[in-house]
Parts: structure tokens; C-alpha cells; sequence
């Protein structure tokens, strides 16, 4: 028993709120842990076991229920795959497995996961600035030890730039699985209409829409701004280790919430001026990406960030 669907990325573009919508479905099943990073290069640093590598194929049922065996999709969601040639060799050698890659404009993303880093993981020294973030990618520093907490993070925020240059990592998949084996979906054009995303995907597996619950625009996993850096981290810390039953870790997750994050009030100038270059550098891949696929991503060339007033 394995996967016969994959979410494949980008990170930050929505695909956990598209692995719970489709994961509605009856005839649909998430692994267990949506990103299990099953299929990744052991050498990269969130590579986790079980693993193809380590373990053998057979492995993946220990990341589905036994019960989930007869259902006629499968799936799982780990975003790096997209950047990931070991990943790309076995999904693509799967003669029954389907992918799906979900892309956000690029200098929004890497803004996104530079403050899903500073913000929900805590993992970066307070005060860094978006900007700041760049010169320091621009000039080849290294994030650890001095502005990274974490060896993963790093790797992940050191390869952000390139990773968002997404007609390097697409076209490859694009050739490796064919048109039809391989779904691209725009964020933005996911966001404003869930249901009819989930409609077209659901047709596109073979799938009946009439049994599917109608989606919500909430997301999940999205990220936040926070008040205190410390706090966050002592209670990923605390999360990790300890499980209280569910009602109670909903009410404790709804004070923290109240306690601890904020109403985003914009970002800072110097970081809107940062996007609108970062924009500007890579507007030949996407206007290549279109090109390649027929994608419509005109809106990302209009798109203005909002900036915190004085």
C-alpha cells in the first residue's frame, strides 16, 4: 500500500488546506502525517524514517490505516519532493501516481517563509528583517549559528531565492509525468475559489463532486505574527512533548492564540521595497514558467504588498 497521489509543493502555497479539503472526499486518504518526507534524499536535513532509502517502498503502509488500503486514492504531501530528483525518479516510476504542484508568486512566497520561520517556528534571531534576510542570501552568508536557531531551517531559508525560480524545478517534473499525470494550480486562483478547485481536481481523479462537503476559505497552517519570540518557542517545545487530551488542547490552543498573536498591521517599507526587487529578478522565470505551461499569472506582476503605516 502507497501513495497514488502526491501534493508536491511549493511549501507556503496553501497545500495543507488543499490536503485536508481533498482528504474530505470518502473516497480519499491522507497519510497519516501529511508531510512524512518519505521519498526525500536522506542527506537533506529533514529527511525523517521511515524512509524509501532506508526502509524500502514497502514501508509507506505504515503511514496509512489499514483500512485505507481499498480506498482509490491515496495520498500524501510533502512540498520539498518538488525540488527533490530522488523524489521525482521514484513518483514518476510509479505507472499509477498522480501529482499535483501548487504555486504562490515567488517573492510572496519567500516572504511568507522567511516569517513562518521568525513567527511560528521561532527559529530565527528576533529582529531580522525580511531585508536584511536577502543581503544576507545575496552575499552567501550562512544563517547558522548566527541568525538560524536550526540546521533545517537554514537549509530550507538558504535555497528559498532559487527555489522560487519555479520553471527549474517544474520543467522537470512536467517531463518526467506528462500533462496528465501532472495538475498546476495558481494559490491565488485557489484561494478565491476553493470549491471549484476541489471540483475540478475531484474530476480530474475520476472522482464524483456531489460527495464532497462544500470548502472553506480558512487556512490552515498559515502564518502568523506573534508577540514574544521565547514564548513561541518554549511552547513548540511543550507541544511536542506533551499531548493533552483533544477539548482540552483546543481550549488551551484558542488562549494561547489570544495571548500570543497579533493582527498583521502590514510589513515594514524597507521590506516592501525588498519584494518589489526580489519580484523584478524573477519575472523572466515566471514569464518562462507561462510560457511552458499556458499558466495565466498575469496577477503576480500587480500584486502590491500591504506596508504598515506610520
Amino acid at each position: 500500500m502507497r501513495p497514488n497521489l502526491f501534493i508536491l509543493g511549493a511549501p507556503k502555497c496553501g497545500t495543507s488546506s488543499l490536503f485536508d479539503w481533498l482528504a474530505r472526499h470518502p473516497d480519499v486518504r491522507g497519510s497519516r502525517v501529511k508531510e512524512p518526507f518519505f521519498l526525500t534524499d536522506p542527506a537533506h536535513p529533514l529527511s525523517r524514517r521511515p524512509n524509501a532509502a532506508a526502509d524500502g517502498l514497502e514501508a509507506y503502509q505504515t503511514l496509512f490505516a489499514p483500512a485505507d488500503a481499498d480506498a482509490p486514492i491515496r495520498m500524501e504531501g510533502t512540498t520539498h519532493y518538488v525540488f527533490d530528483p530522488m523524489a521525482r525518479d521514484v513518483i514518476s516510476g510509479m505507472a499509477d501516481a498522480r501529482a499535483i504542484i501548487v504555486l504562490r508568486e515567488p517573492a510572496m512566497r519567500v516572504y511568507s517563509s522567511f516569517q513562518y520561520t521568525l513567527n511560528n517556528l521561532a527559529r530565527l534571531r528576533p529582529g531580522l528583517s525580511f531585508a536584511r534576510y536577502l543581503e544576507l542570501m545575496d552575499s552567501g552568508t550562512p544563517l547558522m549559528p548566527d541568525w538560524c536557531r536550526h540546521p533545517g531551517s537554514a537549509y530550507v531559508l538558504e535555497r528559498e531565492v532559487t527555489y522560487s525560480r519555479y520553471i527549474l524545478h517544474v520543467a522537470p517534473w512536467l517531463e518526467a509525468l506528462g500533462p496528465d499525470r501532472l495538475k498546476l494550480l495558481v494559490m491565488e486562483d485557489m484561494v478565491r475559489d476553493p470549491n471549484g478547485t476541489v471540483d475540478g481536481l475531484l474530476d480530474w481523479l475520476g472522482l464524483d463532486p456531489s460527495t464532497m462537503p462544500r470548502m472553506e476559505k480558512a487556512a490552515r497552517n498559515r502564518t502568523e505574527s506573534i508577540r514574544m519570540s521565547r514564548l513561541q518557542a518554549t511552547a513548540r517545545y511543550l507541544n511536542a512533548r506533551i499531548r493533552p487530551p483533544a477539548a482540552l488542547r483546543d481550549v488551551l490552543k484558542r488562549g494561547y492564540g489570544a495571548l500570543q498573536y497579533r493582527t498583521s498591521r502590514g510589513m515594514p517599507a524597507e521590506d516592501a521595497r525588498a519584494i518589489e526587487s526580489l519580484r523584478g529578478r524573477l519575472a523572466a522565470d515566471n514569464a518562462a514558467l507561462a510560457a511552458l505551461t499556458g499558466l495565466d499569472l498575469a496577477a503576480w506582476s500587480i500584486a502590491k504588498p500591504a506596508v504598515r503605516s506610520a
